[in-house]
């Protein structure tokens, strides 16, 4: 039984890239990339891990982070490894120094 959708994903107004992904109510991608119900997943457990940074936040999927030099940038809905990163979702980004601030604090 086939449970991947194939998709057009836009990239700009000029061009559009082909997608799957996974059925997103029951499944979802297993270590091999195949799609498998949510049932067959392995059990993650919970863990507790603390970031060194103020304002830095753990995720098992880390999205893009911003810069004061550069501010907030449209970023791709796209898992970046895990570990701790500066959240652009909440506003904050790296100043020169690598500290995670809110955007208005940047040039203070």
């Amino acid at each position: 039984m086939l449970h991947a959708l194939f998709v057009y994903i836009p990239c700009t107004t000029m061009c559009r890239i082909k997608e799957c992904y996974c059925s997103p109510h029951a499944y979802r991608r297993n270590a091999s990339g195949a799609c498998v119900h949510i049932n067959e997943c392995p059990k993650i457990e919970k863990m507790s891990v603390r970031c060194e940074k103020e304002n830095e936040i753990y995720s098992s999927c880390k999205g893009c982070e911003g810069k004061c030099e550069t501010g907030l940038k449209p970023c791709p809905r796209k898992c970046f490894g895990k570990g701790c990163y500066c959240p652009m979702i909440k506003n904050y980004v790296r100043d020169e120094e690598g500290n995670c601030i809110k955007v208005e604090d940047c040039n203070k």
